[in-house]
């Protein structure tokens, strides 16, 4: 049920502009990949579903994006939340 949860065109954008991000940022070694953005997709839509929504917000992204890039980037650990965080405020949200 979580995969009908809509992903519309801006969001997807939004997903590729940061894990473009995460290539680009001086401290991540391996950014994300293309299965990693898709499982981030993935877990935005179970994230929206949850909050008993039919589509994912940027608010969902943000959300899960900690949890989800923990385990999908490589670079110094100890740091990665700010990280993290550096690339959701340097990507405009739509």
């Amino acid at each position: 049920q979580a995969a009908s949860v809509a992903v519309e065109l801006p969001l997807r954008e939004y997903l590729v502009a940061l894990a473009e991000a995460t290539r680009q940022h001086p401290a991540v070694q391996l950014g994300l990949s293309p299965r990693g953005l898709i499982l981030w997709q993935r877990v935005a839509q179970a994230w929206a579903f949850l909050q008993t929504r039919q589509f994912v917000t940027p608010d969902d992204i943000q959300q899960v994006a900690t949890s989800v890039l923990d385990v999908r980037l490589a670079g110094n650990e100890s740091h990665m939340e700010g990280v993290v965080q550096e690339i959701l405020e340097a990507v405009p949200v739509p």
